[in-house]
């Protein structure tokens, strides 16, 4: 599957779950104040709880480039996969056991 149709799925995907599953809302500021007075805390509550998630959010270019580069290498140098016989190994036996 080709990177672009592999985004445009976790896309769609994600918009589905923003649309239908998960709601987000903030509580109206007067009940989180007096949450915040009943738990004991002196502090004023935000008027949007939410705007550090929905502001200060982004992803790490560098990360993203990294993955992508990693994924890219993996397809490039991959094997096929082996046809399982008596005398295929799997990769863990040519570690050492300790005590054996």
């Amino acid at each position: 599957m080709p990177d672009s149709e592999r985004l445009a799925a976790h896309l769609a995907r994600i918009e589905a779950v923003k649309t239908y599953r998960a709601r987000v809302e903030p509580e109206e500021q007067q009940v989180r104040q007096d949450v915040l007075a009943f738990v004991g805390l002196d502090v004023t509550a935000p008027v949007d709880p939410l705007e550090p998630v929905k502001t200060m959010i982004r992803l790490d270019p560098a990360r993203v480039e990294a993955r992508r580069l990693a994924v890219a290498w993996y397809r490039d140098n991959r094997e096929a996969p082996l046809v399982p016989s008596y005398q295929t190994k799997p990769p863990a036996t040519s570690w050492a056991v300790a005590g054996g």
